[in-house]
């Protein structure tokens, strides 16, 4: 018995540390892998390195923070020496400079004084004799630099010869001046500007709003548009051209298929800088996001008088209907008499019918006045597009183009009428030198004289 008590007793004791085993095992092995599940989720951070071997401490800092200042301090004692030495060469430049411009005004003041002793005229009969007349257009102000012009003017006394005009008799005393100069000096500034190519465009927004036509004759009845431009032309190439603020004025018809307003546009007016205008036509059109014409709402204001009208022609049937009821029917060859409620009745019908009649017919010509309208309201951003090239012009470079090509003619037929008057209408002409000279010179390369 012993043996078996001590055998069992011995498994137990087995059993219990093989459990107790297993389970400090199995305790140790889910402690192991929380502990490694920690350190992977919060690593320990480790401590930075220290590169200076101990060498960065506050000394160290102080140190480098004086050195900076040090050398900022010096870098401004030198920039503020460099501008001392700056400021004194300038005040020595200045003051050289105002003494040559006082050197240059002395001597052009002296010059000026010896050209006016020279070109005072001397005492005699020549300072009676009358001054030399100007020409009334001036000279051409295109065209190449000419030669030397030459225009009478006083000359030397009486003494030193006399000169005789052909076919007058007259003598006059006096000589010939010479003026030189180039027509190129003498022309007019003319302002550049760009030749708008075709396919140009612009931004733009629309001032002034229209109740577009949109009937059958829409685009011989048409509103107009005033439309101010945005920013700069956009030009092929990616070149680019500032009329900003210019307006553009056309005239616009709706159409009712589409819903929109096709605009039409006129004129282009600008004003520039140097206070010249620009006028003038050009061929184009407006589109609205991307597609031509300008999105309306279509408006039809005819509907209630449509149903005025058919109303008026059920009146009239009626009235035909009461008068047809009054009127007795009897067979062939019967006769029936009609008494006073059959007038009345017939009466009322007929006046009724007529009535409505009359105001259908109104009503249905008041409809034909009407026509459907496209409402296009001030402030629509738009696109305004230069459909054929064309170049800018202002109005006064325009006139003063006109003048030249004028002037030519005008000088022909101003010498012919001179020569009229000297000739006192004989059949010989006699030239004057005078009115020939100031002629001639309003003439350029290319003139022809008939």
């Amino acid at each position: 018995m012993s043996n078996i008590n001590t055998l069992t007793r011995r498994r137990q004791w087995i059993i219990a540390g093989a459990a107790a085993a297993v389970m400090l095992a199995t305790g140790g092995g889910i402690w192991a892998y929380v502990h490694h599940q920690n350190e992977i989720s919060h690593p320990v951070k480790k401590a930075a390195p220290d590169l200076t071997g101990g060498l960065v401490n506050k000394s160290f800092t102080d140190e480098l923070a004086t050195s900076a200042l040090q050398q900022q301090q010096n870098k401004t004692a030198g920039l503020e020496k460099d501008f001392a030495t700056l400021t004194g060469t300038l005040k020595t430049q200045n003051d050289e400079l105002k003494q040559q411009l006082g050197t240059m005004a002395d001597a052009i003041s002296r010059l000026q004084q010896q050209q006016a002793q020279e070109n005072k005229a001397p005492a005699g009969p020549a300072q009676n004799a009358p001054p030399a007349t100007a020409p009334v257009n001036g000279p051409v102000a295109t065209g190449p630099a000419g030669p030397a012009q030459w225009r009478v003017s006083g000359g030397p006394p009486a003494e030193q010869g006399s000169r005789f005009y052909p076919g007058t008799g007259s003598v006059r005393q006096g000589g010939l001046q010479r003026d030189t100069f180039t027509y190129a000096s003498l022309a007019a500034k003319k302002t550049t500007l760009p030749w708008i190519p075709s396919g140009s465009f612009s931004e733009a927004v629309m001032i002034e709003g229209a109740d577009a036509n949109a009937s059958v004759t829409g685009q011989q009845n048409t509103s107009p548009v005033v439309i101010t431009l945005m920013g700069d032309v956009s030009m092929p190439n990616g070149r680019t051209y500032n009329l900003d603020q210019c307006r553009v004025t056309g005239e616009i018809y709706g159409d009712i298929s589409s819903e929109r307003g096709d605009v039409r546009t006129k004129n282009i007016s600008c004003i520039l800088k140097n206070g010249k205008h620009i006028d003038m036509p050009f061929e184009g059109h407006v589109s609205y996001q991307g597609k031509q014409g300008i999105r309306g709402k279509p408006v039809m204001r005819n509907g209630d008088i449509i149903f005025n009208a058919g109303a008026a022609g059920l009146l009239s049937g009626f009235g035909e209907g009461i008068k047809s009821a009054a009127t007795p029917s009897v067979g062939l060859g019967a006769t029936a008499s009609v008494s006073g409620a059959d007038i009345f009745k017939q009466g009322i019908g007929g006046g009724a019918s007529k009535a409505a009649d009359t105001l259908s017919q109104y009503w249905i010509k008041r409809a034909e006045q009407y026509h459907p309208v496209i409402d296009i309201g001030a402030g629509n951003a738009v696109t305004v597009v230069f459909q054929q090239g064309f170049q800018l012009k202002t109005i006064e470079d325009d006139a003063a183009e006109k003048a030249l090509k004028e002037a030519p003619q005008a000088a022909v037929q101003k010498v012919a009428a001179v020569t009229r008057s000297d000739s006192g209408g004989s059949g010989a002409p006699v030239l004057n030198p005078d009115e020939v000279l100031r002629q001639a010179s309003q003439l350029h390369l290319g003139d022809t004289i008939n």
